[in-house]
């Protein structure tokens, strides 16, 4: 199964981000704080302040064949000395700068272009007790070229969950999923629940026969309150036919924690085939707190 995710999510923290599972992990007590991370048009832009303590990672990579990607910006205010390194996927490292060696004043101007094998690699912060601001951006990333470019670690999916094989990620825009018209549009709808929703019919789809849909939906999370802490385990999509048979939608699980401020946006596409009669589109949460999701979907008739 093939997915694409190339920096859909704007996470915006307003304090500090701290990782329950593996995104942004959290390597002793390294951490960032008003973090945000965004991309579209072949450019991908991360912000934030970072507390290094040994390592930190910056952004996750999966690459689909050999590449390269152009780096720019400034790290300021450096308290200590840090680096950016990359690690391939075999786990060689190559510095891509150095404070000791290129700062000024406190300051760390780049512009530059990194190399990138093919297969899973990573890019990390590196230092000793080491502060600082950083406003980075890359630039020139060819979307095909790429299964993966974020600084969420990408997450593993049992793909037998799936019904069908046939889901990708797509950027904030959607346009990876778009539908292009030769698909007849059967019911267009959005709902947006909080963590007190633990089980909800999201719509009633009734069929004269036996089709092949496909399913669009694009979700939307932050927290209700900023003053609170945010909690977010995932959600889970499941028709239930007329006969109680269950086809599985999409089924996003995660284990997200925020201070202060969040956002997150993540649009996904699946086929199926549901049966003649009415089937239910069931919403299950997993566990969480102080958060709200809205779904925006989009059923389509299949020829």
């Amino acid at each position: 199964m093939k997915r694409i995710f190339i920096g859909i999510c704007c996470v915006f923290l307003c304090f500090s981000l701290v990782a329950c599972s593996n995104h942004l992990s959290i390597i002793q007590s390294s951490r960032y704080s008003n973090f945000t991370a965004k991309g579209e048009d072949g450019k991908y832009e991360i912000s934030g302040r970072s507390q290094v303590v040994n390592s930190l990672h910056l952004l996750y990579i999966s690459a689909l064949e050999d590449t390269s990607v152009d780096l720019s910006g400034e790290l300021k205010s450096i308290s200590g000395d840090v680096q950016i390194v990359y690690i391939n996927p075999d786990n060689k490292e190559t510095v891509i700068s150095d404070s000791t060696n290129d700062s000024r004043k406190g300051k760390l101007k780049l512009d530059t272009s990194i190399k990138l094998d093919k297969g899973k690699s990573r890019l990390e912060f590196r230092g000793k007790d080491t502060s600082f601001k950083f406003d980075l951006l890359f630039a020139h990333i060819a979307q095909d070229k790429f299964e993966y470019f974020s600084a969420e670690e990408e997450e593993e999916y049992d793909e037998e969950s799936f019904e069908g094989d046939n889901i990708e990620y797509s950027d904030s825009k959607g346009e990876k999923i778009r539908n292009e018209g030769k698909d007849k549009l059967l019911k267009k709808v959005s709902v947006t629940y909080t963590d007190k929703d633990d089980k909800c019919t999201v719509l009633n789809t009734s069929l004269s026969e036996d089709t092949n849909i496909k399913v669009l939906v694009e979700a939307n999370v932050s927290n209700i309150d900023h003053k609170d802490n945010l909690c977010f385990g995932g959600f889970r999509l499941t028709y239930k036919t007329k006969d109680g048979e269950k086809v599985e939608v999409l089924k996003h699980k995660t284990n997200e924690f925020a201070m202060g401020g969040y956002a997150w946006q993540d649009s996904f596409v699946q086929e199926i085939e549901l049966p003649k009669g009415t089937n239910k589109l069931i919403f299950n949460s997993y566990q969480g707190k102080n958060y709200k999701i809205t779904l925006n979907i989009q059923l389509f008739q299949v020829d």
